[in-house]
C-alpha cells in the first residue's frame, strides 16, 4: 500500500489547493506542486535543483524558511510577497530521518491576497464609520451651535458668517491663534452644509513627517516605496470623497506638496504616489493656520497661488481674551462635560468664576478646557471651589496683577498658599509642618493677611 502511495505521490500533491514546496536539508529544491506554481508565479523548471539561498539572491523570494528550520528543528511561518504581487502565508515543517536529523523541509503556501485586500477595505470602511460617529451622525444641519457656547457679539457675528458660507462649496480659510477653536468651526461648517452626512476628515499637517505628507494626503499605489503596503493605500483626500477635508495647520505643508494640492483644488483630480492613474473626487476643503501666510509668501515658504485658492472665504477667530461673554458659557459647558464623565459634583463660588473671567487665557479655549478637565479630575466629590483653589497660573497672571508690585505679588502668593493648606489640614500645627515654618510665623502671617484660624471658622 505504501509503495502504491509513493508511486502516485506527485499526483496526490498536484490535486491539493495549497501550494507545496519541498527542499532538502541543504536547501536544494526537490519538488513543487501545481498549486505552488499558480500561487507564486514561479515554474518547476526555474526552481527544481536550485538552492533557496540562491533563489533569494536573484530576487525570486524575499524571505526563505529552510535554513532556520534546519537549524532550529522547529516549524516556522512567515508572510511572503511574491514577484506577481501576491501575499502568501508560508508554513514550513521539518521532516526527520531515522537518526532524528532534519532530512527535508516541507513548506505549504496559502494565497491570502484576496483576504488581505478585504481586510484593508474593511479597515478603510471602519475609519469612515468612526468619522461618521464622531463628527456627523446625530448632529443638526440648521447652522446653529449644538450647545450655547457663544454669547459674545464677536462670535455671534462670526457664526452668522459661518452659516452663510456653509451652504456653498467655497474653500474656507480659518485664521486665529492656537487654541481658539478652529477645528470646532470647521466641523460646524461641515455640519451645516449639504455634505453633513458625508465624511469629515481632519488632518493635522504639522503632525505628519515631511517625507510622508504626500502619500498620506494623496495615497499611494502598490509597491510605491520601501515599506509601503503591498496593496497600496487610499489617502485622506480619497477618504473625504463627497465630504469635507479639513487641513489644520496648512502653513506647515512642504512646498512640493503645496504644488500638488493646488492642482487638486483646481480640478478635483490627483494621482496617487507611484501611480499614473488619474483619480477624481468631490471634496470640499477647509484650511486653518495660526501663521501669517502673507509673510510666509514673502519668505517663499508658502505658494501665493495656493493662498488665493484656499481663501475664497476667510474667517478670523478672535482670541478668548477678546470674547468675555463666552467665558462663562464655556466654563459651564466643560464643567458639565467633565463632571458627567467622572460622575462628580464640582462647582465654583461666584468669586472663583469672577477670577476666571478676569484671566487673560493665553492658551484660549484649549487652555480653558484642559484646566476644567484637570480641576474636575483632581477635586474631591461634592466640592465648591473658592478662588484660592484655582491654579496659580490664574491667580498670579490676571491682568490686574500687571499693576502690582513684586512685594504685593509675593504677599498674594503667600496668602493663597496658606489658605489652601489650612483648608486641607484644618489644623495650625499640620499646616505649619506642611509649609515648613513654625507655628509663630504661621500665626503672624495669618494675622497679617487677615486669615481666620480653623477653630474660628
Amino acid at each position: 500500500m505504501i509503495s502504491k502511495i509513493n508511486k502516485y505521490a506527485e499526483d496526490i500533491l498536484d490535486v491539493l489547493d495549497e501550494g507545496v514546496y519541498i527542499s532538502d536539508r541543504d536547501g536544494y529544491t526537490l519538488h513543487v506542486n501545481r498549486a505552488y506554481e499558480g500561487i507564486t508565479g514561479l515554474t518547476r523548471d526555474e526552481l527544481l535543483g536550485s538552492r533557496v539561498t540562491d533563489l533569494k539572491k536573484v530576487g525570486k523570494y524575499d524571505v526563505i524558511l529552510n535554513p532556520e528550520i534546519v537549524q532550529t528543528r522547529k516549524p516556522k511561518s512567515v508572510v511572503q510577497l511574491t514577484k506577481n504581487g501576491r501575499r502568501v502565508v508560508l508554513q514550513g515543517h521539518p521532516v526527520f530521518d531515522e537518526r532524528g536529523e532534519v532530512a527535508l523541509v516541507v513548506t505549504f503556501a496559502r494565497d491570502t491576497t484576496a483576504l488581505s485586500r478585504m481586510e484593508e477595505h474593511l479597515g478603510f470602511q471602519r475609519e469612515l464609520i468612526k468619522t461618521y460617529q464622531k463628527t456627523i451622525l446625530g448632529e443638526g444641519r440648521d447652522g446653529t451651535l449644538p450647545l450655547p457656547l457663544s454669547k459674545s457679539s464677536a462670535m455671534l457675528e462670526l457664526m452668522d458668517m459661518v452659516k452663510n458660507v456653509s451652504t456653498t462649496d467655497a474653500t474656507v480659510l480659518l485664521l486665529g491663534e492656537t487654541g481658539v477653536g478652529k477645528n470646532f468651526i470647521a466641523k460646524e461648517i461641515h455640519r451645516s452644509s449639504p455634505r453633513f452626512k458625508k465624511p469629515f476628515i481632519e488632518v493635522d499637517c504639522s503632525a505628519i513627517p515631511e517625507n510622508l505628507v504626500e502619500s498620506e494626503l494623496f495615497g499611494y499605489a502598490p509597491g510605491a516605496f520601501s515599506g509601503a503596503n503591498a496593496n497600496g493605500k487610499p489617502g485622506y483626500i480619497e477618504m473625504a470623497n463627497n465630504g469635507t477635508l479639513f487641513l489644520n495647520e496648512i502653513g506647515e505643508l512642504p512646498m512640493q506638496v503645496q504644488a500638488k494640492l493646488l492642482r487638486f483644488l483646481q480640478d478635483q483630480e490627483y494621482v496617487r504616489v507611484g501611480s499614473t492613474t488619474l483619480q477624481k473626487v468631490n471634496v470640499r476643503v477647509i484650511s486653518a493656520t495660526n501663521k501669517n501666510l502673507e509673510e510666509a509668501i514673502r519668505e517663499k515658504t508658502f505658494r501665493e497661488d495656493l493662498y488665493y485658492r484656499i481663501r475664497v472665504a476667510v474667517v478670523h477667530l478672535p482670541p478668548l481674551r477678546d470674547r468675555g461673554g463666552d467665558i462663562l458659557p464655556l466654563i459651564n459647558y466643560f464643567l458639565g462635560t467633565f463632571t458627567k464623565r467622572y460622575n462628580k459634583n464640582v462647582s465654583f463660588e461666584d468669586a472663583a468664576l469672577q477670577t476666571l473671567e478676569k484671566y487673560h487665557w493665553p492658551g484660549n479655549v484649549r487652555e480653558l478646557e484642559n484646566m476644567l478637565h484637570s480641576i474636575v479630575a483632581t477635586s474631591p466629590n461634592n466640592t465648591t471651589l473658592a478662588p484660592q483653589d484655582l491654579p496659580l497660573s490664574v491667580l498670579m497672571n490676571n491682568e490686574s496683577h500687571g499693576r502690582k508690585s513684586l512685594q504685593d505679588l509675593v504677599a498674594e502668593f503667600e496668602k493663597v498658599e496658606i489658605l489652601k493648606v489650612l483648608r486641607v489640614t484644618n489644623s495650625l500645627a499640620r499646616a505649619a509642618d506642611e509649609l515648613s515654618i513654625d507655628r509663630v510665623t504661621l500665626y503672624r502671617k495669618m494675622k497679617k493677611y487677615d486669615i481666620a484660624s480653623p477653630s474660628q471658622g
